[in-house]
């Protein structure tokens, strides 16, 4: 059989292949065909460039929308708040953030939780220790200064006072008071504000026993808490809610 040979239409060598004369269509070049390619290795292609990187495009503003009503003025269900949305330009409703508190928002007895937004109750020993450790700050003349701190007075250089404790005797406290340039005076407790059976919590609170009239009482100058305890407290429930704590 005698073989035709064909001729391919399109120009392979532009295209990067070879001419088939057998089917007169283009084909790719192999091992076989070309000697300097070798059955192992393939021709690798010449890399590519690399595209630029194209310009990084700004991100456009966003422009804030005013809302055209008053937010705050809008009721709300309880415990949130209307503010103004800038992205639509309407009200929407928010929980509003607590405010911080400090410790001059908590009572006496009563101290901040850890985010600083309420007061917390503060445990009834510790109340106790409180009371107990309070200090009475007092003034004298210049030349007295020394002989009040023989009698028990303590020195403070951040306030520039003298001050006593609990720990000083009835009779070394009188003297103070009686060196001190205002003399306090006694306010007398009944028997109601000082049961017999919790006189100790009134004692380590600053009491004092007359023995002439026979009743609790203590000085004006005690710190204010103090006074307040004295002449308010329920003696028979603090005693209750300390032992209480003490027991669990």
């Amino acid at each position: 059989m005698i073989n035709v040979i064909k001729k391919c239409k399109t120009n392979c060598q532009e295209i990067g292949k070879k001419c088939n004369t057998k089917t007169g269509r283009c084909k790719k070049i192999t091992s076989k065909d070309s000697p300097y390619l070798s059955p192992k290795a393939s021709p690798k292609a010449s890399p590519k460039a690399s595209p630029k990187a194209s310009p990084k495009v700004s991100p456009k503003l966003v422009k804030k929308k005013l809302c055209k009503e008053d937010c705050s003025k809008f009721l709300t269900t309880t415990g949130l708040e209307r503010r103004c949305n800038y992205e639509t330009g309407r009200c929407k409703a928010v929980i509003p953030e607590k405010p911080k508190l400090t410790e001059k928002d908590c009572g006496m007895f009563e101290r901040l939780n850890e985010g600083r937004t309420r007061c917390i109750a503060i445990p009834f020993g510790e109340r106790l220790q409180k009371l107990r450790d309070y200090k009475v700050y007092f003034e004298v003349k210049p030349y007295n200064i020394k002989k009040a701190q023989e009698l028990g007075a303590i020195w403070d250089k951040e306030n520039k006072q003298l001050y006593y404790t609990g720990k000083v005797s009835l009779g070394n406290v009188m003297k103070l008071n009686y060196m001190s340039l205002q003399k306090p005076n006694k306010k007398y407790l009944n028997s109601e504000q000082v049961p017999y059976q919790f006189k100790g919590y009134a004692m380590v609170s600053g009491a004092r026993w007359d023995p002439k009239e026979k009743q609790w009482y203590y000085f004006d100058n005690l710190p204010e808490q103090n006074q307040i305890v004295l002449r308010n407290v329920d003696w028979k429930h603090f005693d209750y809610r300390y032992k209480y704590e003490l027991a669990y």
